[in-house]
């Protein structure tokens, strides 16, 4: 090999390891772009869920508070929750009564006497005061 082709071989090996460099630095540079673009896209879509989310729950903290101001003031709708509730009371009582009815070493008259006054007294008050309130609300005396 002459001295001349080794020094073209040389300069060509040169000019692609600039050019490899070059090109090197400049995939180096559009990644970060592109990142950078990709970071500021994430961003955006991050505060865009959070606008939603905070949205929705404005939203639905609204629709709570109407119910409940619906519910709250109209017996129509706490009414039946209310007989529903002593339905539940009276079922549990039943329910705890038939399975502790061997453990109970007498069943006389008195017991079932206060059981059955302490309830009646209880749906006697709720009833009291659910009319009056009803009342109330809708203007009637």
């Amino acid at each position: 090999m002459s001295a001349q082709t080794q020094q073209n071989l040389e300069k060509d090996a040169n000019k692609a390891k600039n050019e490899a460099q070059h090109n090197l630095k400049d995939a180096y540079e559009k990644g970060v772009a592109e990142a950078k673009d990709l970071e500021g896209r994430a961003a955006d879509a991050a505060k865009r869920g959070e606008k939603k989310a905070h949205k929705a729950y404005d939203d639905t903290s609204k629709q709570v508070s109407q119910y409940w101001s619906t519910f709250s003031s109209d017996p129509k709708y706490w009414l039946p929750t209310l007989g529903f509730i002593n339905v539940a009371l009276v079922a549990g009582v039943g329910i705890f009564a038939y399975n502790n009815q061997n453990e109970v070493k007498s069943w006389d008259r008195r017991l079932v006497s206060a059981v059955s006054v302490g309830v009646l007294s209880l749906f006697g008050g709720e009833a009291y005061l659910a009319t009056q309130k009803a009342r109330e609300q809708t203007g009637r005396k």
